[in-house]
């Protein structure tokens, strides 16, 4: 059995980096991220969740309704605050519980 990098074969990243666009800004581990299943490009570029937006800790890979984001889209250019009305009811609470007082 050969140990050798196959040729041609698409690194295991390549394929998530693809899905987002833009220079990503740098999230601190304590603020969420807005993230969804599903993506859409809306009629001026924009993207946009398909559905219903989900929240998650940068570096973690579930929701905080505990659903698994590997390869979902992160919406790393949107805002939490300005979409809460289409984020997950459960993530929303747990946004709001976890918020400073």
């Amino acid at each position: 059995m050969s140990t050798a990098p196959v040729t041609g074969a698409t690194p295991p990243n390549a394929r998530a980096a693809a899905r987002t666009s833009g220079p990503r800004p740098a999230a601190k581990a304590s603020e969420w991220l807005l993230t969804a299943r599903h993506a859409e490009r809306l009629f001026d570029g924009r993207r946009s969740a398909w559905g219903a937006f989900h929240i998650r800790r940068n570096g973690e890979h579930r929701t905080a309704c505990g659903q698994p984001t590997m390869m979902w889209h992160t919406f790393w250019e949107l805002r939490m605050d300005t979409l809460l009305a289409r984020v997950c009811r459960d993530c929303a609470a747990a946004a709001r519980a976890t918020a400073p007082r």
